[in-house]
């Protein structure tokens, strides 16, 4: 699932993207979420593939901690399974 969406957010236009998840977001304008998706995909900030490197991983851990989300670091090991990203 999380591939095929990346690959759909490959092919999507702005303008897709913002009625995909403008209901997720309804106090905000659509103009401003289809200038921030267009503002992502300018600087390639999706991913065009599901696997998650260990670099990647450990940065997003960084960023999770710093902001509160979660409580402690785990092991790329334990969360990562790479057999699905090679398939």
């Amino acid at each position: 699932g999380y591939s095929r969406a990346l690959d759909w957010l490959a092919g999507a236009n702005a303008n897709q993207v913002t009625e995909a998840v403008a209901p997720f977001f309804p106090d905000i304008a659509p103009d401003l979420i289809t200038r921030s998706v267009a503002r992502y995909q300018s600087q390639q900030t999706w991913p065009t593939n599901p696997h998650l490197g260990r670099p990647q991983y450990e940065g997003l851990q960084d960023i999770l901690v710093a902001a509160g989300m979660v409580k402690e670091r785990q092991a790329y090991e334990k969360v990562v399974t790479e057999d699905f990203a090679a398939g």
